[in-house]
C-alpha cells in the first residue's frame, strides 16, 4: 500500500516520513558499469542471456567500449516489465547511479519487445531513452523474412508502433511492418557472441 502513487502522495503532502519512521528505496536492477563518467550512456537488454554475453565480452575489455560506434559504458538487464513500471529509470539514475545517463533499449523484435520498448518510454518521462536503432538494423540484415521464425503465441498484435517506427527509415519501417503482418519475429539473440565481438569494440 506504501508503494502507491496515492499513498505516496499522500505521506509527501503531510510530511509523515519522519513519524512514519521510513523511506522509499529504488528496487535495484541488475547493472553492470564498465566505465564511469559524468554522463553515461546505458543499454537496456530485454534478454538475460544476451545481457550475459555482452557482460562478459565488455569485461574482458579494459579500455572504453564502443558498439556500431556508439559508446556503452554499462548494461541494464530490464528484468521483463520491472523496466515499465513509473520511474524506474529515474530511481536508477539518480539513487543508484548518481549520474546523468543516456538510456538505449534494444530487445526482440515483435510485438512484446515493441510494446516493452514503449511502455518503457511512456513510463520513464524524466529521463533520456531511446531505441538502439542502429542493432535492430543489424538484425534486420541478418536474415530475410522467409527464414524467420513465427511470432510466439498470445501477444498483443493491436498495439501502436507510433512510437517504436518513429526511429528508423521508411526502408527499415516497411521492412519491420512486413515482418509483423507475416507473423514472424527476430529474437534478439540472433546477434551472437560472434557477432557481438566483429560490432563492438575497446576504444582508448
Amino acid at each position: 500500500m506504501l508503494d502507491s502513487t496515492l499513498c505516496k502522495s499522500i505521506i509527501k503532502l503531510n510530511n509523515l516520513e519522519q513519524k512514519l519512521n521510513y523511506y522509499l528505496t529504488p528496487e535495484p536492477f541488475f547493472d553492470y558499469i564498465h566505465t564511469k563518467k559524468e554522463e553515461m550512456n546505458i543499454l537496456i537488454i530485454e534478454n538475460k542471456d544476451t545481457w550475459y554475453t555482452m557482460r562478459k565480452i565488455m569485461n574482458e575489455i579494459k579500455e572504453e567500449y564502443y558498439m556500431l560506434e556508439t559508446p556503452i559504458d554499462g548494461l541494464l538487464y530490464g528484468e521483463g516489465n520491472k523496466i515499465t513500471k513509473q520511474n524506474a529509470l529515474e530511481e536508477y539514475e539518480k539513487q543508484i547511479i548518481g549520474r546523468k545517463c543516456k538510456f538505449l533499449y534494444w530487445g526482440d523484435l515483435d510485438y512484446t519487445g515493441i510494446e516493452m520498448y514503449e511502455r518503457t518510454v511512456t513510463q520513464n518521462k524524466n529521463v533520456t531513452i531511446s531505441l538502439f536503432t542502429k542493432i535492430y538494423e543489424t538484425m534486420l540484415q541478418i536474415k530475410e523474412i522467409e527464414q524467420l521464425g513465427k511470432i510466439k503465441n498470445n501477444q498483443n498484435e493491436n498495439i501502436t508502433l507510433e512510437i517504436f517506427l518513429s526511429s528508423f527509415t521508411n526502408t527499415y519501417k516497411e521492412k519491420i511492418k512486413e515482418i509483423l503482418k507475416n507473423k514472424k519475429y527476430i529474437p534478439q539473440e540472433i546477434i551472437n557472441a560472434e557477432i557481438i565481438k566483429k560490432i563492438g569494440k575497446g576504444k582508448k
